[in-house]
């Protein structure tokens, strides 16, 4: 099941508003198939495992265990119900990571394989697949994941007024931009903008940029910014409706009455931002925590105070992670169920 996790990490964001998902066939303590979802609308991880068994193992399939981090789909899609192949293959044992949280499978395809005389192992490893597939169970409530990021000094301040502070060390800073090709949008306030005049592209990590995202209500960011620059595909969200013709440049126009984190996270969701990553700053960081619409948050402490300056935000959480790089202590926190 460690293998089937692993293998549905490297779909990142590829599989949009799909699970992320890993498979993997074993015959006789021997991994003869494996394969995970790759991409939205493409053959699903157990498909994909299937496939992959090479033809002088294929008569080994019917007498194999098939390992799933999550419980085989049974409705037409995109593609045809998993669960078929799986009983068409007479694959005796399935261990399943989680069930589907999506109520039209939702431990339908357990039952159906029961019911076939399938053998079915049920939770293994059941709380790191379903943090897994988080972002495809927030996505049922047609709302991004979000992921809250920051760096903090050791007495917890994440900047100074008006100016730009460097914080963390430059191994976290390459970790940051590898989070940034994992993600669908990365979000700004109006005063980081400003001030910090970030490019929000990747250049430490190898993969794709995401949307930058930037709130600006009266459409007041300064021009000369890098965030103006045309190079990627950029949001401005605004409560202005009119901007000149630009290649990757677009407004999200917000009507003041409905100017609010629930609407700008729905409104994004329908743009096609399904794993949103936001950078701050503390005005915009605390408005997200105090509306309780966070799921994940990833911060970075370093060793060093810079005494005084701009607090960092408080949030309360679990704690699913922590991890050093070099003086710089990372926390991975998740909302308390």
């Amino acid at each position: 099941m460690k293998r089937c996790i692993d293998l549905a990490k490297r779909s990142k964001q590829a599989v949009k508003t799909n699970p992320n998902v890993g498979a993997v066939l074993v015959y006789d303590g021997r991994v003869i198939g494996e394969g995970r979802y790759t991409s939205f609308g493409g053959p699903h991880a157990e498909i994909n495992a299937i496939n992959s068994v090479r033809l002088d193992d294929k008569e080994h399939i019917q007498s194999s265990t098939l390992y799933v981090s999550l419980e085989p789909c049974c409705i037409h899609s995109k593609t045809p119900p998993c669960l078929d192949r799986v009983l068409e293959e007479k694959i005796p044992h399935v261990v399943i990571g989680c069930t589907d949280p999506n109520p039209s499978i939702a431990g339908r395809s357990i039952s159906a394989l029961k019911q076939s005389g399938v053998d079915v192992t049920l939770g293994i490893l059941e709380k790191e697949c379903k943090q897994l597939i988080a972002p495809f169970t927030k996505q049922l409530s047609q709302m991004p994941y979000v992921i809250l990021k920051w760096a903090q000094s050791s007495d917890a301040y994440i900047g100074k007024k008006g100016q730009q502070v460097w914080i963390s060390n430059d191994l976290s800073k390459q970790l940051v931009h590898q989070w940034r090709t994992e993600i669908d949008g990365l979000l700004v306030g109006f005063n980081t903008a400003q001030i910090d005049n970030p490019q929000l592209n990747v250049r430490l990590a190898e993969g794709p940029d995401p949307v930058r995202l930037v709130i600006d209500p009266e459409l007041e960011t300064d021009r000369g910014l890098h965030l103006w620059d045309d190079k990627q595909g950029t949001i401005f969200i605004t409560q202005k409706t009119h901007l000149e013709e630009m290649k990757h440049t677009k407004l999200l126009s917000i009507k003041a009455s409905q100017w609010n984190w629930r609407f700008i996270l729905e409104s994004l969701f329908e743009v096609g931002i399904y794993r949103l990553m936001i950078e701050g700053g503390s005005k915009t960081l605390k408005g997200i925590i105090n509306e309780n619409l966070w799921d994940e948050a990833r911060i970075i402490t370093s060793n060093q105070p810079i005494n005084g300056g701009i607090r960092a935000p408080f949030l309360t959480g679990q704690l699913v992670d922590q991890f050093w790089l070099k003086n710089d202590r990372i926390d991975v926190v998740i909302p308390n169920k």
